[in-house]
């Protein structure tokens, strides 16, 4: 399968060069510098960028925040940011969005938001040359979550924006992931665009997993209906850098010791399938796991082998997904003395499919999964807002765990006679009462084994280390399928909030300090620059060997893996003239093993490496 992968990275890039073999300037970046408060250090964040190479700068242009009182409307913050983006040789793509609540669905003011279009689109027709229409519309209520509705939206505004500058190129908003029924409903009826747009973000995985094949699948849902020649953008994408909440390490160790099982004299399973895209150690959770003993990782295939008495415990993959067609299997293993431990989120509520055009896609799935595992967790009607997470089992609960104000809350209801259910953690409202978060369902019936379960809260960030190397090698798989902007998601981080994921998605500390993926990002812009040609991406028994030719005709090769360190034999001909790591440091030799940080080697065109 891995080799299928190779092919599809192979494929669709060498189709592409046959239309279009340059790669174009993609370097672009997230940053609310129309918002006053980033917009303090506008112009510092502009001459980091320009130290990078990135010249394109997406921000919101808030409707909410213009028209203060019906008809009264305030640019100044506006004015000045693009001003001062002028001043620097900055691009900026301005997000049409944020709709103020009387005008609330959009869908519904049709008039008024095509009114907010084209005063934003007259006033700024020199400086902007692209549009994008609100942001991740299918989970906004501006537009009701409605793939119709927002098409309505859209091509009101395509129409203003085209009466006032023929040649601007108006963005399809960008979408949350890749909604796949809601992406195929609307570009059925044909909405007007010029570009599509996705925030394809793989956090819960690595980029090399699907990434690639799942923006391939959505070209080819484009030119069934239409789109074939238009240009796919991605307007963000990023992984978080936040410190770890120490969840997981708090609440694992002290449920397993109330089924006593001692993690650091114990093996633990772990699912690492990158053919069917599920691993359970992933970026976001791999500082989050407690110690054990070992570690022995399996593909689900081999799930229904697994030995409970040898392997005792067996970490899922985190999220709410399973592959379904293994849950018979993972039933047995649970049936017949192994303990499953399940986080971040209700699970099973969701299947997993690998498609045919190695896409992978999410479904809802109905509750019989859910029954079968005897779990259940419920919706709790008009609670009342918690004021602390509170511990069941003794541990100390970690300070960096938020309040859980989740509506959801887990319950014996489907456990047989002679199991028993222990909470683990409870959120309590301002009056007292108790709602479990997560239970130990220690099953003593026809089932005996265990299975560890809690709703969250799931890990959602990986170190600064792991930014760093997972920055380029997300920028080469989206170039290799054509992508033509990708914006980096986000610039700057929050001051506050070291273990909050969205406040540390940066590139930059919020003291504007730079982190490794801003070395990694300046050492993929000076490696593979503007209009060099679209790399080729292959892989080999786990090692991932991309090449490109840059302009002034240098001829230059990435070489990584994916998680982990592998023996290294390259057959290489023609003259190797520089070789850097992923932070642009010169190298004095190739590394004997491939890591996950990318070593690039450059040459003449003679120049040629295979594995």
């Amino acid at each position: 399968m891995k080799q299928k992968l190779c092919c599809l990275f192979l494929a669709c890039s060498t189709c592409l060069a046959a239309e279009d073999s340059r790669i174009g300037d993609p370097y672009s970046i997230c940053s609310h510098v129309s918002r006053q408060k980033t917009a303090q250090t506008a112009e510092q964040q502009y001459r980091m960028l320009k130290q990078i190479g990135v010249k394109y700068v997406r921000t919101d242009f808030d409707w909410n925040r213009l028209e203060k009182a019906s008809g009264e409307w305030d640019f100044s913050n506006l004015d000045s940011a693009v001003a001062k983006a002028v001043k620097h040789g900055m691009t900026i793509l301005p997000i049409l969005n944020s709709v103020p609540e009387k005008y609330s669905p959009a869908c519904e003011n049709i008039s008024a938001f095509a009114d907010y279009t084209g005063r934003l689109s007259a006033r700024y027709c020199k400086e902007l040359p692209f549009w994008e229409v609100i942001n991740e519309h299918n989970i906004s209520s501006q537009v009701d979550r409605n793939p119709i509705h927002y098409n309505k939206v859209l091509n009101a505004s395509f129409r203003k924006l085209k009466e006032t500058n023929p040649k601007f190129l108006v963005l399809y908003g960008g979408t949350m992931g890749i909604p796949w029924d809601y992406l195929e409903k609307s570009l059925k009826e044909g909405p007007s665009y010029d570009v599509m747009n996705l925030h394809p973000y793989t956090i819960g995985t690595f980029p090399e997993d699907s990434l690639a094949d799942n923006i391939r699948a959505v070209r080819s849902m484009m030119e069934k209906y239409g789109g074939k020649n238009k240009e796919i953008w991605v307007t963000e994408y990023g992984y978080a850098s936040a410190d770890p909440i120490g969840w997981m390490n708090a609440w694992i160790p002290a449920a397993l010791k109330k089924v006593k099982i001692d993690p650091e004299k114990t093996c633990l399973t772990v699912f690492d399938d990158p053919e069917k895209n599920f691993r359970s150690i992933v970026p976001n959770n791999e500082r989050e796991i407690p110690k054990f003993h070992e570690i022995h990782r399996i593909r689900l295939s081999e799930l229904k082998h697994l030995d409970p008495v040898k392997y005792p415990v067996l970490l899922s993959a985190g999220g709410e997904a399973f592959h379904l067609d293994y849950a018979d299997d993972l039933l047995q293993y649970v049936k017949t003395g192994g303990t499953l431990i399940l986080c971040g989120g209700a699970p099973f509520y969701y299947g997993i499919r690998k498609m045919p055009d190695g896409s992978v896609r999410r479904y809802v799935c109905g509750s019989e999964t859910l029954k079968k595992f005897r779990l259940h967790w419920y919706v709790i009607p008009n609670r009342e807002d918690a004021v602390k997470t509170v511990s069941e089992l003794g541990f100390r609960m970690p300070e960096a765990v938020p309040v859980a104000n989740s509506n959801r809350a887990v319950s014996a209801k489907n456990l047989k006679p002679g199991d028993i259910f222990i909470p683990i953690a409870s959120s309590v409202t301002k009056s007292g009462k108790k709602y479990p978060l997560g239970a130990i369902y220690r099953f003593n019936s026809d089932f005996k084994g265990n299975i560890l379960y809690c709703l969250g809260p799931g890990p959602r960030q990986c170190s600064e280390l792991q930014q760093g190397r997972l920055l380029p090698r997300a920028y080469l798989a989206m170039m290799s399928v054509g992508v033509r902007k990708i914006f980096w998601y986000r610039l700057l981080d929050n001051l506050e909030g070291r273990t909050d994921s969205e406040s540390r998605f940066g590139i930059l500390r919020g003291d504007l300090s730079p982190k490794d993926s801003f070395f990694a990002y300046k050492t993929l812009v000076r490696m593979c620059p503007p209009n060099s040609t679209v790399p080729v991406i292959r892989e080999k028994k786990g090692i991932y060997l991309a090449s490109w030719v840059r302009p002034d005709e240098t001829k230059t090769f990435a070489i990584w893996t994916v998680d982990k360190s592998l023996p290294l034999k390259l057959s290489v001909s023609g003259d190797v003239r520089e070789i850097h790591n992923h932070l642009g440091k010169q190298l004095s030799a190739l590394p004997a093993k491939a890591t996950p940080g990318i070593v690039y080697l450059s040459g003449d065109r003679r120049l040629n490496l295979s594995l």
